[in-house]
C-alpha cells in the first residue's frame, strides 16, 4: 500500500520512465489495484470481526 498511497505520482512516473510508456498507459495499469487496496483498508478499519475473527479462531 505504500508505493500506492501516498507517492503515487512518484511511483507511476518513475515506473513510466523506466519502462518507456507513457504515464496514462501505466496509470490505467494500476488504478485497479488502488481501488482495490482502499476497499480492503475502509474494510479492515470500519469492520472489526475481519480482523479479530483469526484471533478468535485461535482462542487467543
Amino acid at each position: 500500500m505504500g508505493q500506492q498511497t501516498p507517492p503515487v505520482a512518484t511511483v507511476l512516473l518513475t515506473t513510466a520512465a523506466i519502462a518507456r510508456l507513457p504515464f496514462w498507459e501505466v496509470f490505467k495499469s494500476g488504478w485497479p489495484f488502488t481501488v482495490v487496496l482502499a476497499l480492503v483498508t475502509l474494510l479492515v478499519t470500519y469492520v472489526p470481526w475481519i480482523t479479530l475473527a483469526p484471533l478468535n479462531l485461535i482462542k487467543w
